[in-house]
């Protein structure tokens, strides 16, 4: 009976610990517990570019948490995507914004599919070193079509393929000379600067499969600083363009071969061929392939023409370049990306622990309300299905956890329930 009454009293010490972690803890959302969306939210007035007149626009998407937008002005086009244009803009109090403009016939379910996923998944997301979807908005373009523009947060650092494109000569000792565009000034860039960039893209990677999302579209094109590179500065990166994006569960059961050329895992190259189908391995691919190109300034995998390629990087073969110094740790970690086979790839996590990532930036404690955040998380789709091995090996963490965390909430809970005791009867 003393046995059966200790377990029970752990499980109630072990409940009031997690609620009262849950609701102290604010500063970081817990994974799963939150609201993700809504439906058929409004746009502010607008002012549009070339004094048109003021006007509201009716928004049917579904997306997630977005600020309310009074003001906009559009500009000149900054860039272009597979099926859009992106604009600067200023938004609000003036604040930079980048306007991504898409043009929808009524009868393209394909492509009008894809912009509501796109708003979905990006609506939902919160993190640094994911862009932030702003506002939403959908207006008649210039002959009838439908024109949806996402209003992004602004990166004005440019992108990492500029960075790349930057860099002038190697040293023999490893360093980089790397000259900002349009100017004279020359910097050195190490390994250490590389290696930090790789960490902010990693870290974003890993939030976004926490969330069960995988981005499917991830290059140096699509991953953009957010100020302008500085060798002073910890080099703060983002990650854009969600249009390939997709929600994902427990099963390889995606068979679209989509992304770009040099960065495409060669399990979306199979998919369809091999009947396997890919998952969010393929994203590690290609942090993997950025990886290379920004220590050796070229792909692992190239040839004359997309077949070319396809066939090398089915082979996975590839060598460093005499000119390039690269350590044996960043040779280990990118041939743990460029895993042919995606059970035997690094995941986001392994990837961040590895000795080349860590030798740069020392392991940091998450924190608490984080951790319990990510024991908590639960998939979008909550189906018995999709949460098979979600808690695998729980009890193992959650033992580790609460005896690290034990001495720093111990102090509050015994606080609170002398609190409680002191407000309720007890009979006798």
């Amino acid at each position: 009976m003393s046995s059966m009454m200790q377990v029970e009293c752990k499980h109630v010490f072990l409940l009031v610990a997690i609620l009262y972690i849950v609701q102290v803890d604010s500063r970081f959302p817990v994974m799963g517990l939150h609201s993700t969306g809504r439906a058929g939210s409004r746009c502010k007035i607008l002012r549009l570019r070339g004094g048109e007149e003021q006007r509201r626009v009716q928004d049917d998407f579904i997306m997630g948490e977005t600020q309310s937008l009074q003001s906009l002005q559009i500009g000149d086009v900054i860039g272009f995507g597979s099926f859009s244009t992106v604009h600067a803009g200023i938004g609000d109090g003036e604040i930079p914004v980048a306007v991504k403009r898409t043009r929808i016939n009524s009868d393209d379910v394909v492509n009008l599919k894809r912009i509501e996923r796109e708003i979905s998944i990006l609506g939902s997301l919160k993190h640094r070193n994911v862009v932030k979807l702003l506002h939403v908005m959908k207006e008649k373009g210039s002959h009838g079509e439908e024109v949806v523009s996402l209003v992004l947060e602004r990166c004005l650092g440019g992108e990492l393929f500029d960075f790349v494109n930057d860099f002038q000569t190697f040293h023999a000792n490893g360093d980089r000379s790397w000259r900002r565009s349009n100017t004279t000034e020359v910097l050195t860039v190490k390994e250490e600067h590389i290696v930090k960039i790789i960490y902010h893209i990693l870290v974003a990677v890993e939030y976004l499969h926490s969330q069960h999302v995988v981005h499917r579209d991830l290059k140096l094109e699509n991953v953009m600083f957010e100020e302008p590179f500085n060798v002073d500065k910890e080099p703060v990166v983002k990650l854009i363009d969600f249009g390939f994006s997709r929600e994902f569960g427990n099963e390889r059961d995606m068979f679209t071969a989509c992304g770009s050329t040099l960065y495409i895992a060669p399990e979306v190259l199979m998919a369809k061929e091999t009947g396997l189908g890919y998952s969010s391995e393929c994203d590690l691919w290609a942090v993997g392939v950025m990886s290379f190109i920004l220590l050796c300034c070229k792909p692992p995998f190239s040839g004359p023409t997309s077949y070319d390629i396809g066939c090398a990087i089915k082979s996975g073969n590839y060598s460093y370049p005499d000119y390039a110094l690269v350590s044996d740790e960043a040779k280990d970690f990118i041939a743990g990306l460029l895993e042919l086979n995606p059970s035997k790839r690094l995941t986001a996590r392994q990837a961040l622990e590895h000795a080349w990532i860590r030798r740069y930036v020392p392991q940091e404690d998450e924190g608490w309300g984080r951790r319990i955040g990510k024991f908590l998380a639960v998939p979008r789709d909550s189906s018995k299905e999709s949460c098979v091995g979600l808690s695998e090996g729980w009890e193992v963490s959650l033992g580790k956890w609460l005896r690290h965390m034990v001495p720093h909430w111990r102090a509050s809970i015994r606080g609170r329930s002398k609190g409680l005791r002191s407000r309720v009867p007890v009979a006798g």
